[in-house]
């Protein structure tokens, strides 16, 4: 499935980021030019296996080593550019706890992007420092205009006013954006070391499922209908639910799937059923109760996101 992430604008966007002078010393070192980098190589899409039907004790195995899947499944290499390497090599040589977050966890699940902008969830104590280390290898700091690309002023739920993004190719376009560990919902307890799904000889933390679907519908739930930041988080969470817990194929092949070998509703219902039973052996820990009936509801019926938040007068999604 193609989103607007995966292409590249002909012009700069209306709502792009700006370069901000950033500065490694007391002397202001005023747009650092970064080299654009190399093309990158051609991947494809990766899937993890799906569950058999049957016998829910036959699925309560695969929770005892979904962690050792993530761990050990390593696949192969997501499009990217080899400037998101070396920046992803400075914060891990620094000892920077990262936490693969977005699309880099979506392609490990099955559902393939090009990575444009790459999301890593920091240690909020860390995080100013991982900034300073990106800063010291000419990745300038980016600031957001304060109105979105509608032209309309930012509301004060959109999170990336919290985050530190910086500029990889020297245009604003290609970026990293360091993410807050509070601002995701989980910890670092809730995640399990993996290779990088771009760069195999560098080793980062992922969310365990339940922990990465929870922090995706409480990211929805923080933000109103309407609102421009939904529609990468709703994408996320429908890649994610269709990958991961459906097992879809590949996104770019699906349509044509459908057309030439249609499913029937009662095929769909029965995968849906799997799913859902699948999704019932994950250890979800102390995430509320709440959540799980959000996740089961928006497994069942997709449209259900759409309508998931906490932002209007007297209501709450049930």
């Amino acid at each position: 499935m193609e989103t607007e992430e995966t292409k590249g604008p002909a012009t700069q966007p209306l709502a792009s980021p700006i370069i901000e002078a950033a500065s490694t010393s007391p002397g202001a070192i005023e747009g650092l030019p970064v080299p654009l980098p190399a093309s990158p190589t051609t991947i494809e899409p990766i899937s993890l296996s799906q569950p058999s039907s049957g016998s829910l004790e036959e699925l309560s195995h695969h929770d005892e080593t979904s962690d050792a899947q993530l761990a050990s499944v390593t696949p192969r290499r997501q499009f990217h550019y080899p400037v998101m390497k070396e920046a992803l090599k400075v914060l891990i040589d620094n000892t920077i706890s990262v936490v693969e977050y977005g699309n880099q966890v979506l392609y490990r699940c099955g559902y393939a992007e090009a990575l444009i902008i790459v999301e890593w969830v920091v240690p909020d104590k860390q995080l100013l420092l991982a900034s300073q280390h990106l800063l010291e290898n000419n990745w300038p700091r980016l600031l957001y205009y304060e109105k979105d690309w509608k032209g309309c002023p930012r509301m004060p739920e959109y999170q990336e006013a919290q985050y530190l993004m910086h500029d990889l190719d020297g245009q604003g376009w290609m970026r990293v954006h360091l993410i807050p560990l509070s601002l995701v919902g989980f910890t670092l307890e809730d995640t399990v070391e993996v290779p990088s799904t771009f760069a195999h000889e560098c080793h980062l933390l992922t969310p365990k499922p339940p922990h990465y679907m929870s922090s995706l519908i409480r990211h929805l739930l923080q933000l109103p209908i309407g609102h421009s930041s939904r529609v990468r988080v709703e994408k996320d969470l429908m890649g994610f639910i269709s990958a991961y817990i459906l097992k879809d194929g590949p996104a770019d092949t699906t349509l044509w799937t459908h057309l030439n070998h249609p499913e029937s509703d009662e095929d769909y219902q029965k995968r849906v059923e799997e799913g859902v039973q699948f999704m019932k052996t994950w250890d979800w820990g102390n995430i509320e109760e709440r959540y799980l009936t959000i996740a089961e509801c928006a497994v069942r019926d997709c449209r259900y996101i759409d309508t998931l938040t906490d932002v209007h007068e007297g209501k709450r999604t049930p």
